[in-house]
C-alpha cells in the first residue's frame, strides 16, 4: 500500500535527524522565554475561513463530522489566535508561545500535503518588536549552523508595487528598495543591522491575516524557503482582545533537506 496523497513515512534515521532540529530550534526558543503550546489537529472550517479567506476549500483537507464540517489545520497561527482568546485572555502582555507539529492543505493538483512546523508567535508587542522576532529566526538558523542563510523582509503595503518595480523604478532587492518604504520596514532592517537581513519588495505572500512586514528564510543549499513569517495586528480581535502580534514557522521538511 501507498501513503495517501504527498504524504509520507518518517524512517527510523530520519525520525532521530528530526527530533535533534526539534531539540535545537525548542531549546533556542525557550531560552529567549517562549512556552511551548499544542492545538488541536482538527479546527472548525468556519474558524480557520473566517480568519483566512484565502483558505478557499479547495486547499483545505476536509473531514465531516455529524453536522459540522471540520478541516486538519492548515496554519498554525490562527489556532494559536484561538487558543489565546479563549485561555489568556487576560494573560498580560507580551505572550510568547512556540509550537511544533503538522499542518495539511491540498497542493494545485489537490493532493494532500503535510507539512511539520516549528514556530514563535509574540503577542502583545507592536511594530518595534518586528527586529526581536527576525533576531531570533536569525539566531535559530546560526544554532541550526545553516550555511549562508538570508532572510529577506518585505512588507503587505509594497507587495503588490513589488511586482511592477521595473515601472516605479525602484530595485527590489537591496538598501535601495527601501525608498518610500514604509517606515516599519526601514526600521527593523536598520534595527537587525545585518548583512544577511536585506529588504525586497517583491516578497508576494497571500496569507490574508498579515499587516504589516513579512518575510522568508533561505539557504543556497534549497530552492525553496526555510521559515516565513509576518506581523499579524488584528487577527487576535477574532477570538478576544486585539492585541497586536507577529511570529514566524520553520519548514522542517526543508531543514531537514538542508541539514542533510
Amino acid at each position: 500500500m501507498i501513503t495517501p496523497g504527498e504524504l509520507q513515512d518518517v524512517m527510523p534515521g530520519q525520525w532521530d535527524r528530526q527530533q535533534a532540529i526539534q531539540a535545537t530550534v525548542l531549546n533556542t526558543l525557550r531560552a529567549h522565554g517562549y512556552q511551548p503550546v499544542a492545538t488541536p489537529l482538527l479546527e472548525y472550517a468556519s474558524t480557520i475561513v473566517n480568519a483566512m479567506p484565502n483558505a478557499r476549500n479547495r486547499s483545505l483537507v476536509q473531514l465531516v463530522d455529524r453536522d459540522h464540517i471540520m478541516v486538519l489545520r492548515p496554519d498554525h497561527t490562527v489556532p494559536i489566535a484561538r487558543l489565546v482568546g479563549l485561555h489568556m485572555r487576560d494573560q498580560m502582555a507580551p505572550i510568547r508561545l512556540c509550537y511544533v507539529g503538522p499542518v495539511y492543505y491540498r497542493d494545485e493538483a489537490g493532493a494532500c500535503v503535510e507539512q511539520s512546523q516549528i514556530g514563535v508567535e509574540l503577542i502583545g508587542e507592536s511594530s518595534e518588536s518586528d527586529a526581536t522576532v527576525l533576531h531570533l529566526l536569525a539566531e535559530v538558523l546560526n544554532e541550526l549552523k545553516v550555511a549562508n542563510w538570508l532572510i529577506d523582509v518585505g512588507h503587505v503595503d509594497i507587495m503588490a508595487e513589488g511586482l511592477d518595480y521595473r515601472y516605479t523604478g525602484i530595485p527590489p532587492r537591496g538598501d535601495a528598495a527601501l525608498t518610500d518604504a514604509p517606515e516599519d520596514l526601514i526600521s527593523a532592517i536598520q534595527a537587525c543591522n545585518s548583512p544577511n537581513v536585506v529588504p525586497n519588495r517583491a516578497i508576494v505572500n497571500d496569507v490574508t491575516y498579515y499587516t504589516g512586514i513579512v518575510f522568508e528564510a533561505t539557504g543556497p543549499n534549497w530552492g525553496g524557503v526555510l521559515a516565513t513569517g509576518g506581523r499579524y495586528d488584528g487577527l487576535l480581535a477574532q477570538f478576544g482582545p486585539d492585541r497586536p502580534a507577529v511570529g514566524f514557522c520553520l519548514n522542517m521538511n526543508a531543514l531537514m533537506a538542508v541539514l542533510a
